[in-house]
């Protein structure tokens, strides 16, 4: 059986403090613009499959909603 022979020419990189806060703002922003394509993704699929005549109106009326949710000056 062939043993695993070290390459002298590798080293190990021990990642720092800022180089794991750099790398974790970048997975987070990774993530987020995934998840904003997939939700672009999903509404225009649901315009043409589940909500054809609605459109557009469908997409403002959810916008409506979701600022609603959001909007804290109208809650006590």
């Amino acid at each position: 059986m062939a043993e695993a022979v070290a390459d002298p020419r590798r080293r190990v990189v021990q990642q720092g403090l800022i180089s794991k806060g750099l790398t974790g703002t970048a997975k987070i922003i990774q993530w987020l613009l995934l998840s904003l394509v997939f939700s672009i993704i999903v509404e225009w699929a649901g315009m043409v499959l589940w909500w054809p005549d609605q459109g557009i109106d469908h997409s403002r009326t959810m916008l409506a909603t979701e600022i609603s949710y959001l909007d804290v000056t109208t809650h006590p």
